[in-house]
C-alpha cells in the first residue's frame, strides 16, 4: 500500500522551523531572564498594585526587579523556569514533588527580602506593612495544597516581551506543561490577578475555582483568582 506523506509549501515550512520552543533555562541567562521578568511585572495588576504605594518609580521598579531576579533563580534551582530564546518569554514554577509548602514560604520570604535590599528604610517599612495586610486577609498561593492534597503542578508566574506578543510564545511556553500534566494526570494550577487573562487562559481549558477580594486595604488590590486544569 503506497506511503501518504503530507504536503507544505515553503511560507509554512518556515513557519514550522521559527515556531518557538521552550527550553531549560541555563545558569548564566538568570540575571537577564530576571530583568525581563521584573520589567513584565511592572505593569502585572498585582505587583503594579502591591509597590503603589512607594512614590519613587525607581524605587517601584528596583523591588520589581531585585524580587523577579530571586525569583528566577529560587525556582531555576529548586523548580524549572522554561524560557524561548532572545527573551522573548519564560515560565517558572514548582510540582509538589519539588518544593513543600514550607520551602515555597521560604521562596516568597525570600522575594520580599530581596525585593527590598535597595530600598530605603521607610519605604521596607511601607511595603512589609502592606504585605502583612495582605497576609491577614487573603489565602495566598496555599490553597493548592488544599483542593489537589495528591499532587499538582503550579505556574508561579509566565510573562512574554511585549515586543513578541502575537507570535505563539504564549502557547510554546504553557503548551508542554499543560500536555505534560495531562499524561501525568495531575492539575496544573495558576492565580492571575488580571481579568483579561481568564478568558485566555480559560480558552486552553482551565476553570475558575475561585476569586478572593482584598478588602481594608489601601491601594486597592485586584481580585485574586485560583485557575487550574484537570482532566
Amino acid at each position: 500500500m503506497p506511503r501518504k506523506f503530507s504536503i507544505i509549501d515553503d511560507t509554512q515550512a518556515d513557519a514550522l522551523l521559527s515556531a518557538p520552543v521552550s527550553r531549560p533555562i541555563h545558569e548564566d541567562e538568570i540575571e537577564a531572564y530576571g530583568a525581563l521578568l521584573g520589567r513584565c511585572f511592572l505593569k502585572e495588576p498585582w505587583n503594579e498594585a502591591f509597590v503603589a504605594v512607594l512614590e519613587d518609580p525607581r524605587s517601584r521598579e528596583s523591588f520589581l526587579h531585585y524580587s523577579s531576579l530571586s525569583d528566577v533563580r529560587e525556582f531555576a534551582e529548586k523548580g524549572y523556569v522554561y524560557v524561548i530564546d532572545d527573551l522573548k518569554g519564560l515560565v517558572l514554577g514548582f510540582t509538589s514533588e519539588m518544593i513543600s509548602p514550607e520551602g515555597f514560604e521560604r521562596i516568597e520570604e525570600l522575594w520580599f527580602t530581596q525585593g527590598c535590599e535597595h530600598l530605603v528604610p521607610y519605604e521596607r517599612e511601607l511595603l512589609t506593612k502592606r504585605l502583612e495586610i495582605l497576609q491577614q486577609g487573603e489565602g495566598g498561593h496555599g490553597w493548592m495544597n488544599e483542593r489537589f492534597p495528591d499532587g499538582y503542578n503550579f505556574i508561579y508566574g509566565i510573562c512574554v516581551d511585549p515586543r513578541h506578543r502575537g507570535q505563539g510564545v504564549f502557547g510554546a511556553l504553557i503548551d508542554p506543561l499543560i500536555a505534560s500534566c495531562t499524561e501525568q494526570g495531575k492539575p496544573l494550577c495558576l492565580d492571575t490577578f488580571s481579568e483579561r487573562l481568564v478568558s485566555i487562559y480559560e480558552y486552553k481549558g482551565f476553570k475558575l475555582l475561585d476569586t478572593v477580594e482584598s478588602h481594608d486595604i489601601d491601594p486597592p488590590m485586584p481580585p485574586h483568582r485560583q485557575m487550574a486544569l484537570f482532566r
